[in-house]
């Protein structure tokens, strides 16, 4: 059997090879276990509880809540029949030989380049939009060949371990494949790259949203300043953050790629997965990367990530140096595309990662279903969506939407952040906005329900929570269209979701210290 890595220690590896032998334990009982594997400290369970430090699990809970697909989602009832469905299958060959991983996994990186791209798409996986970071990384400082600038945008609103990733770091006390490893050091083989890591905040610091056209001047300045140091530049476009702002505009990327196409690439971080499918194909037309993510808005398991490449990048890989030997803590082998892995691959150490897989056939099966929907419904569920939240937190005092929209900004529909409000009116802190969010995941006598929201984010002065739509929850609306039913009565159960929310919201509120 071909070494395989799920987690640190790799005790994943073993289950999966003995549940191949096995012939009365449980299917699902290893899924499970595969599901927590092959990512890092973020989605191993609690031993008491079963939860994630996003406070998910790792089956479904349909009698839960959830509109957290900003950051972390439950698996969904779809995604986890279609991951529990490939186990089987690969339980039932054996998935003894290379081969057979191979042809698994070479088949989601087939879907999600049709999904997201187009039949000139590469794919590599990885353990989630972090690691893809370093992957990403990786690639700019061995095809560009020379000190790199890496330009990303507002650090506060993408990943928390970014900032760390694009300077080539260990963003974590643990690596998906590698297991240990000390924060904030660079990747083994990178100790002498000279990496640099600049942002550009798409916010000021009192929280408003800043002028696109002064985002888009900032990343001109650094990315112009860089080249003309002689160095090389990865920079990066955000799609939607995590209160649903972007920047900087894709025609400026495109002309300052253009100003020195041999020392620049353009990487796209869609790892919301909020825009249309449409515009990562003209992406990567560009001859732009684009990271994605199936754990958000697909509502896969936390963690699952893809970097996908233009044919062009990829080709030019085929003779590029190898990847810093780190980079084996953060990629396994047949996470890349076929012609790679006897290239620039070769020498990762970890030959398949059991659990990003398992982790993104759940999610594709939620992609391909959402991508199958008509735009018009799409439209108008994200719409609804945007507008039932807004009138429902009117109703409810210490609430107050983000009023990004007054600044002439059009966020995301699917994300609408919360200001929250102390009893004495005062801003909450992001600590107290934790223990809001960490309360409405409790049973509270007469709201029940667990529910979830996306975790806090800093604003200026503001901590916020996020109410999140996602793709299972648009899928639903679009059935019950299908069904008959009109529009109205479609999206009636995510309304009254959203009651629930903010019922318990209130009370939550109301039951705070000053």
């Amino acid at each position: 059997m071909p070494r395989v890595h799920e987690g640190a220690p790799a005790r994943g590896a073993r289950a999966f090879a003995a549940s191949a032998s096995s012939l009365t334990a449980p299917i699902e009982a290893h899924l499970r276990l595969l599901l927590g594997c092959g990512g890092d400290e973020r989605i191993l369970p609690d031993a008491d509880s079963g939860r994630t430090r996003y406070g998910t699990l790792l089956v479904p809970a349909p009698a839960e809540i959830s509109f957290s697909s900003s950051t972390a989602s439950t698996i969904s009832e779809h995604g986890y029949a279609a991951a529990l469905r490939v186990l089987q299958r690969l339980l039932d060959q054996g998935a003894r030989s290379r081969l057979q991983l191979q042809d698994w996994l070479g088949l989601i990186r087939a879907e999600l380049a049709a999904s997201c791209g187009s039949g000139s798409t590469e794919v590599v996986l990885a353990a989630s939009g972090t690691d893809a970071e370093l992957i990403a990384l990786a690639i700019a400082e061995r095809l560009l060949a020379r000190p790199v600038t890496n330009i990303v945008l507002a650090p506060g609103e993408t990943g928390s371990g970014v900032p760390k990733a694009a300077a080539g770091l260990n963003f974590l006390p643990t690596s998906c494949l590698g297991g240990p490893v000390a924060v904030g050091e660079r990747l083994a083989g990178w100790a002498g790259a000279d990496i640099e890591a600049a942002a550009v905040e798409i916010r000021t610091p009192d929280g408003a949203p800043r002028d696109p056209a002064a985002v888009d001047h900032d990343v001109a300045v650094l990315a112009e300043r860089a080249l003309a140091r002689g160095r090389a530049v990865l920079l990066h476009v955000l799609d939607t953050s995590k209160t649903g702002l972007g920047g900087p505009s894709r025609e400026v990327a495109a002309g300052l790629a253009a100003l020195a196409p041999e020392r620049m690439l353009v990487l796209v971080d869609a790892c919301q997965l909020r825009c249309p499918l449409a515009l990562l194909r003209a992406d990567l037309e560009r001859g732009f990367l684009v990271l994605v993510t199936g754990s958000k808005f697909m509502a896969g398991p936390p963690l699952s990530g893809a970097l996908l490449l233009p044919r062009s990048i990829a080709a030019r890989l085929e003779t590029a140096p190898l990847p810093p030997e780190g980079l084996a803590d953060y990629s396994a082998r047949l996470d890349w595309p076929e012609r790679l892995q006897e290239t620039f691959a070769r020498e990762l150490t970890t030959t398949a990662n059991l659990g990003a897989g398992l982790r993104w056939t759940a999610a594709l099966a939620e992609l391909q279903r959402y991508a199958s929907i008509d735009d018009g419904i799409k439209a108008e569920f994200l719409s609804a969506f945007a507008a039932e939240v807004r009138r429902q937190a009117a109703l409810v005092p210490g609430i107050a939407p983000l009023d990004d929209r007054g600044h002439g900004i059009v966020p995301s529909a699917s994300i609408v952040p919360l200001a929250i409000a102390r009893p004495d009116g005062r801003p909450a802190t992001y600590s107290q906005a934790q223990s809001v969010q960490a309360e409405l995941r409790r049973p509270l006598p007469g709201h029940a329900r667990i529910i979830h929201v996306g975790q806090p984010v800093e604003v200026g002065h503001r901590a916020v929570l996020r109410v999140c739509a996602s793709a299972p929850q648009a899928g639903l609306v679009a059935e019950r269209l299908a069904d008959g039913a009109d529009f109205d009565e479609a999206f009636a159960p995510i309304a009254h979701d959203l009651e629930a929310l903010f019922a318990k919201l209130g009370h939550v509120l109301a039951g705070q210290a000053p």
